[in-house]
């Protein structure tokens, strides 16, 4: 009986060894044919790859078409700008307080109207600074609807300010719109116009300071000492321009100088000041002297090119 008993168990040993050596056969077919599931897998891996490349194509073509639009070649609309004014300056270049102005023509030049309308425009300076042009109206410079073949234009202007100086200063001209049907695509049009200014850095102010003595007379200082003078941009002398200079009197002299160099053309005020850069109105010179500094025209200087300023330095004791 136990005999009987082991011949079965391996028979039936036998057959399941059988049955799973064709279960992996067939597994494996799946998994290696063309059409299985590796073969499939690749196939989706290409499919996504096809479809991304495709997407990628088309969203650069959306991309050129865009900015082939906004370039004055658009064939919805059109923006010509041009600059009205003349600099009175014999070198072309523009100066503080000069008026620049501007003149921009748009039109529609498609059949069909636009609507949302929008004409902007930047300033922007050598160093890299924008604003906007200081006469510019943007309730004037935007529009409703523009019906095909139907032009619009606009003058604007802008005072130069120090801050435009630097050599040049471009203008950013540019118009957008909506075209008004139901693929409400955006069009523009853009011109970039340029002027000259004043350059930076080519003024300076010489300064010289004298020895008085408590009568008002010149006189030597006596001993050798220095003054610190600062330069400031503003009246109330808080807004320091550049370097605290040094200005050096020897015993036997009775004036000392020193000369505040790549300036902006403006208006500056200069101050004597202490050790840590402070505004004061006397101070300590040798061992126990004392000076008073005297403005006899104020602390304001107008800078156009190479300028000069005088104080006295005036000795009490």
């Amino acid at each position: 009986m136990k005999i009987k008993n082991s011949g079965i168990t391996l028979i039936a040993l036998v057959v399941t060894i059988v049955v799973l050596l064709i279960l992996a056969g067939i597994t494996i077919r799946l998994i290696l044919n063309p059409n299985g599931i590796v073969g499939q897998a690749q196939d989706t891996k290409n499919q996504i790859e096809d479809l991304a490349s495709t997407e990628l194509n088309k969203l650069n073509d959306i991309t050129n078409e865009l900015n082939k639009d906004i370039e004055n070649e658009s064939e919805y609309i059109s923006l010509d700008a041009s600059i009205t004014s003349t600099p009175a300056a014999e070198d072309g270049r523009y100066v503080i307080g000069e008026t620049v102005t501007y003149k921009v023509t748009i039109k529609n030049v498609g059949n069909i109207s636009l609507k949302d309308v929008i004409i902007t425009s930047i300033l922007t300076r050598e160093d890299g600074t924008t604003s906007i042009p200081s006469g510019f109206e943007s309730d004037e410079a935007t529009y409703d609807f523009l019906n095909a073949n139907e032009s619009r234009t606009i003058t604007f202007s802008h005072v130069v300010e120090q801050a435009d100086f630097g050599g040049k200063l471009d203008n950013s001209i540019q118009v957008s719109a909506i075209i008004n049907n139901d693929s409400e695509q955006a069009v523009g049009a853009r011109e970039t116009l340029t002027i000259n200014t004043e350059k930076l850095s080519n003024c300076s102010i010489d300064v010289e300071a004298i020895i008085k003595d408590s009568n008002g007379s010149e006189t030597t200082a006596k001993v050798d000492f220095s003054v610190n003078v600062a330069l400031y941009s503003d009246e109330a002398m808080t807004q320091r321009v550049g370097n605290v200079e040094s200005i050096n009197f020897k015993s036997t002299s009775s004036t000392g100088s020193t000369t505040f160099e790549n300036l902006k053309k403006g208006t500056y005020y200069i101050s004597v000041v202490d050790s840590n850069g402070n505004v004061i109105d006397n101070g300590i010179y040798g061992n126990n002297g004392v000076y008073e500094v005297e403005y006899s025209n104020g602390n304001k200087v107008i800078v156009s090119d190479n300028s000069k300023f005088n104080f006295n330095i005036k000795i009490l004791i």
